[in-house]
């Protein structure tokens, strides 16, 4: 438990909170895992650094995009034409591009979602 204390003394009250809340969500999908603060706190940091890296050398694009002033039915529209944009690069033989549009798909989507379960 050492480590996750180290962690959580350098995070704010709503930081240790979220990652706690982490932590029981993995725990409670996955019992079998041996998930802790740290462990999430350290996968964390790699995802951070690789995204870096990818951004700095070009291989991929890092951005946040905020949806907060997007309505649901905005986002369902947006998710099909999508959709329908991804079919079409799929066709062309352009499965790159194809994926590339479909990572955004699911990235809205996860955040409509994450958007809807808060307002329960």
């Amino acid at each position: 438990m050492g480590k996750d204390n180290f962690f959580k003394a350098r995070m704010t009250d709503e930081q240790v909170q979220t990652l706690e809340d982490i932590v029981k969500e993995i725990q409670a999908d996955t019992p079998e895992a041996n998930v802790t603060a740290s462990s999430v706190a350290r996968y964390a940091l790699e995802k951070y650094i690789d995204d870096y890296r990818s951004k700095i050398d070009g291989t991929a694009i890092v951005s946040k995009i905020s949806v907060e002033g997007i309505t649901g039915s905005d986002i369902a529209d947006l998710s099909v034409k999508l959709g329908d944009l991804m079919e079409e690069y799929k066709i062309t033989g352009k499965e790159n591009i194809s994926e590339v549009i479909n990572a955004f798909n699911v990235a809205l989507l996860k955040a409509s979602l994450a958007r809807l379960i808060k307002k329960m």
